[in-house]
């Protein structure tokens, strides 16, 4: 019945498509802080169907910035999202053009 759930810190684990069993009516995720890679959270964020609130905090990581990535995963798996935020830092040789199609 857990509608709810903040997570302090999120980090990579073996978890795999099989072996995840989340049957939760979750609505609202926090993540205060996220080291996980982009394929880990995907795994979990798959299982959370019915949520509504989505909140990351992922500086440092790179993997977060994929906005492609992350619209396919919206569009495909999390289709009741109403409120998406997420908050990284990104410090990178990469060319401007680099930069910014990471974001677009």
């Amino acid at each position: 019945m857990l509608k709810k759930l903040h997570i302090g810190y999120f980090y990579n684990s073996k978890i795999h498509g099989s072996n995840l069993n989340l049957n939760l009516d979750l609505k609202q995720l926090i993540i205060k802080y996220s080291k996980a890679n982009f394929y880990d959270l995907q795994l979990s964020l798959e299982h959370l169907p019915n949520l509504n609130i989505l909140s990351i905090c992922a500086s440092d990581n790179i993997q977060m910035i994929d906005a492609d990535r992350w619209q396919d995963l919206i569009e495909s798996s999390l289709i009741h999202l109403h409120l998406f935020k997420i908050n990284f830092g990104y410090c990178a040789i990469d060319s401007y053009t680099e930069k910014l199609k990471k974001v677009q």
